[in-house]
């Protein structure tokens, strides 16, 4: 997916309850390994799931720090 913002907000808490619980989600829809986590967006004031596939995503790595 692409984006037409500058940047976006990405939630990289593991304990999040968003994360946490997508989990279940995505596995009750047949999904088996995928979780997803919450992205802000902030120009329109919406958030959306990004995908985060067995908690091996690296967006750590690909995320810029705010700052």
């Amino acid at each position: 997916m692409e984006w037409d913002l500058a940047f976006v907000y990405v939630c990289l808490n593991n304990r999040c309850s968003y994360y946490v619980t997508s989990w279940d989600e995505m596995r009750d829809q047949g999904n088996i390994g995928f979780s997803c986590r919450l992205l802000y967006d902030p120009v329109r004031d919406r958030c959306h799931p990004t995908p985060d596939v067995g908690g091996q995503t690296d967006l750590k790595g690909r995320l810029s720090p705010r700052g």
